[in-house]
């Protein structure tokens, strides 16, 4: 209940600086399509680089919603506890944040 069954992961690509996570969850709003990141205590992420997945599925149940979830190689596609991946994108965000990110998914 609540879940919209979306998901948009930023992990830090590279070597993750101390005091720093390794990864962020956007805020989804499934309604229109678009996301926040709002990081630790609402302040968004710190600038660096990323790898942004889009996934999808109910959050701890493999895609398709039958069994327990299975993990797989990153950009495998594999469900994991997140999902199915749809989209993989690299990003760079600024230290002014960035606003207009868009990451097109192909429909299948």
């Amino acid at each position: 209940p609540g879940d919209p069954g979306i998901r948009v992961k930023f992990a830090r690509a590279g070597e993750v600086p101390v005091g720093e996570d390794a990864y962020y969850y956007a805020t989804v709003s499934a309604d229109d399509a678009t996301f926040d990141v709002p990081g630790k205590a609402n302040k968004g992420i710190p600038a660096g680089q990323y790898k942004v997945t889009v996934l999808v599925g109910a959050a701890g149940e493999g895609a398709g919603g039958k069994g327990p979830p299975r993990g797989g190689p990153p950009g495998a596609g594999a469900p994991s506890m997140d999902g199915k991946e749809v989209a993989i994108k690299d990003v760079t965000v600024p230290e002014g944040g960035v606003t207009d990110l868009v990451i097109p998914i192909d429909a299948k």
